[in-house]
This record gives structure tokens, C-alpha cells and sequence, in this order.
């Protein structure tokens, strides 16, 4: 079967151009002789630590480099691909089958009240106190949902495998509207016919959706399928799990919250098959779809559960979900992410990268980088997605010079402590904030393609993870603590050391 193949050539174009009027002289180096390589200068055992702010910032890195070895680096542009009809239908026949297709049905206002009366009677995740008025706000959207959702189930519609308008559902927008800061007005986009959503299968267990890049839309091509509900992964429980207990809890919910965190993460650590096995399903499935160039990136563990325990995923909040869900009847597995390399140098973003507004250069990539995600469980594949489908425009340099990992470096930790600042703190506090890069990688990542916006380059990058911490046992004595907070995922041009924030999508 074929689909569309991962990031290829656009063959009428020539393979070199002349386009590196966005590149300085410094960073365009003679393409290396065939065969030829290089070793990145790096430290085997990258360790520091600076303190600032009156040393109640403390900036770490303790990480161990694998050296890096590399032949040309070259700035690759790349565009989007506006998916056919004929694509998606060739997506849709793989995955369903010949399953009967059908329009998503909308929420009914039994499933707004279901999760509006767990807010009112602070059942599950919506005991917690501390976020107490998020839960106020999300009340008031459902009410909302509540007048505009219809009272009874539609009669089944057969949907039609093409890109169309979107789906309106004024109620679930009602219901989400509480955290949704974006204010951009969605109405002409909403109008094109970018859009395709189905359900299919028993019980309308299969879920299909899809997008088409189109310029005046400001979007990428996309496509997901998936049995059952939105999988719970493991790094949203941890993520969970360090923001337990922030902030004063005197009512017990955060130790009863914790006891279901562990829970989750026991059952997790142990799928009933190994990585290697689940890694053979989803390549052959990527076989199978003919898609090309694709190199497996990073892998996640998972809990799987069948469509309806909750009553829509989407909505409420996650934390409440753990409460309701049953960690021993989720089916443990794998997900495995799957990216495009340059020169063998893995592709990869951040769906968030903190830039902060001092730096002397930032870049916003346009599109997100190209992306497919495959989860198995002992039941086989249980869900694809396909993110940022492109293709190659032309090779911008052939071969470029990395600046020293020092200035790398000099960059990050001046973005950590310009975060640091951000926080106002006191300048009586004696509460001390932990930065400490746990992670380096060097990777190819997207900017804006030089006078062409709507393009992107790939181009050699940095990314880095910092774990942000709170020390305040100082200042506020046994009850204080030493707690870690939150993941800072920052992202740094490897070839003039501007900062990469997230896509503007």
C-alpha cells in the first residue's frame, strides 16, 4: 500500500541553490570529501555550576556526552505538503477497512452535567484545593456546554472520505473555552475545506482524523487514527507527580493522589512484551505504508483503555481521569516516535521551547517538524499519528561549521537565569531555584527559511531539558522543602547560537 512518503525530494528542484544570503561566511565550510568525517568538539563529562542572583539562583549541568561523529551538516529546506483526497482515502482504507464510516456524534448535555457535577461535589482530581479556581472557570464553561449541547444522541450519518468544513460543536468550544488563551479568530479557517473526522468500528471504538495544509490556513498536514481513548503516558503522570503537593495542602489529597501516581507507574514499568517486539509492529506498519526515511527517535511507555470509561477525554481534566481510570485494567505498551535524519542526525522539536524576550536572537519555526507516532500494545497497534508531513525543497549549504559547545553553553545558562528573573522574587527571600540540565542532544530543527517565511530550514540545533527546582527550607524552616518543578526544555541554534521557540502553529 502506498501513502506518502516521509519527507522526499521534490524532484523538478534542484538538488544545491543558491540560498544562503541567510547564512553568514562563518557558518558555510567546504563540503567534506566522500567518506570523509569530523568529530564535534565536546566534553566527555560536561559538568559546571554558577550561581547568580545573590547565589539564590543555582545554574548545573552534569551530563555525560557520547562523542559525536558527523560527515557534511548541511541547511536542508523543506515545505508542506498538502495531503489529496486521494492520500487521506488511501490512509482511511488502511486503518478501517471496510468498516462503516460515520460523523463523530456530539456530546450530549448529560456528559457536560456528568463532569460539572464531579466539579460541584470536588470528587476525584477535582478535590484538590490548590486548583481550586481553574475549576471554577472550567465550571462555568460546561454551563455554558451545558444550554448548547443537544439532549439526545443524532441519528447516525455516513461520513464522506474527503477533506470538508469542520465539524461546528459550539458546546465542546463552550466547555474549552476556560483555557484556551489564543485569541485568534478561527471562522474562515473553520470555512475551508481542511477537515476530516470519522468514527468507526464496535461501539465506535475507532476514531480517524485528519487535516490538509493549506497557505491562507497557517496549518500543516496531519493524520491520526486511533482504537479506544487517548492512551495514558507515563511522562504525563510524572509530570503529574511533580506538580503534587506545590503550594500548601492541608486537606490530605495530595498523599491520596500520590498512592494512584504510584499505582499508574508500577503497572507501566512492566508491559507484557519487550521493546524490541512492539518496535518490529510498528515498523512493519510503516512498511506497509511505504513510508520512507523515517528513523526510529525516542520510545514512551503507555496504559491503553477502551473508548467510554470516560466519557470524553478531551474533556475535564487530566488528574480527575487517573481517579476515575483503573491502572490494572489498562493494557500496558509501548509508543515509538519515529522522525527523518539529515546526515544521521536525528530530526526533533519541542512542542514547547522557552525563549526568553533578552535574548539578542530568537527564531520561530513555521510548521512542526515531521513527526509519526506508533502505539502497540499485546493487542497490536493501537493508535498512528502523522504530524508535519513535507517534503524537501533544496539543499540550501551543503556543509556548515558548528560554533564552540562554550558559547552553547554561555547561551543557556543566560536563558535560565533570564527565566529565573522572570519570577519577581523578593529581595528578602531566602528561597533558593534549582537549574539543572539533565539532557544534551544534538539534533536538526526547524527556522523560518530566509525570504521565503512559509518554508523552513532544517538546520543543526542544541535542545536541552532543565529540571527547575524549589529549595525553600530555609526560609520558611520544617515546612519548607526541596522540591523539583517542572521540565524547561530549551532550544539553540548550533550555528549562530539563536534561540528556538516554539512553532507558530
Amino acid at each position: 500500500m502506498t501513502a506518502i512518503s516521509g519527507c522526499q525530494k521534490t524532484p523538478e528542484k534542484s538538488s544545491v541553490v543558491s540560498k544562503a544570503g541567510g547564512l553568514s561566511e562563518d557558518v558555510i565550510a567546504e563540503p567534506l570529501k566522500e567518506g570523509d568525517t569530523k568529530k564535534v568538539d565536546l566534553p566527555d563529562h560536561w559538568k559546571v555550576s554558577e550561581k547568580r542572583g545573590n547565589d539564590r539562583a543555582i545554574l548545573t549541568a552534569d551530563v555525560y556526552l557520547d562523542p559525536i561523529t558527523v560527515g557534511n551538516l548541511p541547511v536542508v529546506e523543506m515545505e508542506n505538503h498538502a495531503m489529496t483526497d486521494e492520500e487521506l482515502g488511501k490512509l482511511v482504507k488502511y486503518f478501517a477497512g471496510d468498516e462503516e464510516l460515520y460523523v463523530p456524534q456530539l456530546n450530549t448535555r448529560d456528559i457536560y452535567q456528568g463532569i460539572k457535577n464531579r466539579i460541584d461535589n470536588k470528587e476525584g482530581g477535582f478535590a484538590d484545593t490548590i486548583l481550586w479556581p481553574n475549576f471554577q472557570k472550567m465550571a462555568e464553561g460546561l454551563e455554558k456546554a451545558i444550554e448548547l449541547a443537544p439532549e439526545k444522541e443524532q441519528e447516525p450519518k455516513e461520513a464522506e472520505v474527503k477533506f470538508q468544513k469542520k465539524q461546528e460543536d459550539k458546546a465542546k468550544d463552550a466547555a474549552q473555552s476556560w483555557y484556551e488563551s489564543d485569541e485568534t479568530d478561527t471562522t474562515v479557517k473553520d470555512s475551508m475545506e481542511l477537515y476530516f473526522s470519522a468514527e468507526a468500528g464496535e461501539d465506535r471504538q475507532i476514531y480517524v482524523k485528519a487535516e490538509r495544509y493549506d497557505p491562507d490556513a497557517g496549518n500543516s498536514s496531519r493524520f491520526s487514527w486511533r482504537k479506544g481513548m487517548r492512551p495514558v503516558y507515563l511522562g504525563d503522570v510524572e509530570s503529574s507527580e511533580r506538580l503534587n503537593g506545590i503550594g500548601q495542602d492541608f486537606t490530605g489529597y495530595g498523599e491520596a493522589f500520590q498512592k494512584i501516581l504510584d499505582q499508574f507507574t508500577s503497572v507501566m514499568e512492566q508491559p507484557p512484551f519487550t521493546l524490541e517486539e512492539g518496535q518490529k509492529q510498528a515498523e512493519q506498519l510503516l512498511d506497509e505504508l511505504d513510508i520512507q526515511n523515517m528513523s526510529l527517535s525516542s520510545t514512551e511507555k503507555l496504559l491503553w483503555y477502551p473508548k467510554g470509561i470516560i466519557a470524553d477525554d478531551e474533556l475535564g481534566h487530566f488528574e480527575d481521569q487517573l481517579w476515575q481510570l483503573n491502572p490494572q485494567e489498562g493494557k500496558a505498551g509501548y509508543e515509538y516516535i519515529f522522525v527523518p535524519a539529515v546526515g544521521g542526525i536525528l530530526v526533533d522539536q519541542f512542542a514547547q521551547s522557552v525563549v526568553m524576550e533578552q535574548s539578542e536572537s530568537s527564531y520561530t519555526p513555521p510548521f512542526p517538524v515531521e513527526q509519526i507516532s506508533i502505539a502497540v500494545t499485546e493487542d497490536g497497534v493501537v493508535s498512528f499519528t502523522w504530524k508535519g508531513i513535507c517534503s524537501e525543497v533544496s539543499t540550501v549549504a551543503e556543509n556548515t561549521n558548528l560554533i564552540p559547545f562554550e558559547e552553547i553553553q554561555d547561551r543557556l545558562f543566560d536563558q535560565m537565569f533570564y527565566w529565573y528573573t522572570m519570577k519577581g522574587q523578593p529581595a528578602e527571600s531566602k528561597t533558593k531555584f534549582t537549574y539543572n540540565v539533565y539532557d544534551a542532544r544534538l539534533r536538526y530543527t526547524y527556522i523560518t527559511a530566509y525570504g521565503q517565511p512559509d518554508h523552513a530550514w532544517l538546520v543543526p540545533a542544541w535542545l536541552f531539558e532543565v529540571m527547575e527546582g524549589e529549595d525553600n527550607r530555609e526560609e520558611m524552616g520544617e515546612l519548607g522543602n526541596q522540591k523539583d518543578m517542572q521540565i524547561l526544555p530549551f532550544t539553540i541554534n548550533a550555528l549562530d547560537g539563536g534561540m528556538i521557540g516554539e512553532t507558530i502553529q
